[in-house]
């Protein structure tokens, strides 16, 4: 017989998972803040949609010993496999960095290339690990909620979300992989950089 506090405990563990499933989701648009015009890539024409391949060991994962991302945590270690890492994949050496996943408070970042001919694959990998890295490191500074480390999670292990200046919920940065940026021009000639992290 099922009883009520089954039936409660039941809808417990459907939400949870559910919510585990969305929040991991890999769409580029991870933000409350949809009607603010830097967040919606959908605005602008798409001028190009990178994306990475770093050589791996893994055959057992990967069959063609290719990785189709590059994780944030491991920047420097992905650059050293990194395939093209030269190639000049835009040729404006201004652009705008959008950071919207996993946070509740999007970002939007001035980046600039140090080659006047524009960005490449390498440079744009640091770019954005570098970002990432400063966004985590100032949550921390400037949360009153502060990260439970790993060792202490219990049941699910995503990290708790905090109350800093990004709001990051769900992942920790280890948890996070760079695997495409659109670039997007706007209106106004500005471009866009819009990521897509796998979680």
């Amino acid at each position: 017989m099922v009883t009520k506090s089954s039936l409660i405990t039941i809808t417990i563990i459907i939400f949870i998972c559910v919510s585990t499933l969305f929040g991991c989701s890999r769409d580029v648009s991870h933000t409350n803040e949809v009607n603010d015009e830097y967040t919606d890539s959908s605005n602008g024409t798409v001028i190009a949609n990178i994306e990475f391949q770093v050589a791996t060991e893994d055959t057992e994962t990967f069959d063609d010993g290719i990785m189709p991302w590059i994780d944030l945590a491991e920047i420097e270690k992905e650059l050293q496999s990194l395939k093209n890492p030269d190639d000049i994949l835009f040729k404006n050496d201004t652009a705008y960095l959008v950071i919207d996943y996993p946070v509740n408070i999007p970002a939007k970042f001035e980046v600039h290339s140090a080659n006047k001919q524009g960005f490449t694959r390498a440079e744009l990998v640091k770019i954005v690990g570098n970002t990432y890295q400063t966004i985590y490191s100032e949550e921390e500074e400037t949360a009153k909620t502060k990260t439970v480390p790993l060792e202490e999670r219990k049941g699910l292990i995503n990290r708790n979300e905090t109350d800093g200046k990004y709001g990051i919920w769900g992942h920790d940065l280890s948890d996070l992989a760079l695997s495409e940026i659109q670039v997007v021009k706007k209106a106004d000639g500005k471009i866009y950089l819009y990521l897509n992290i796998e979680s």
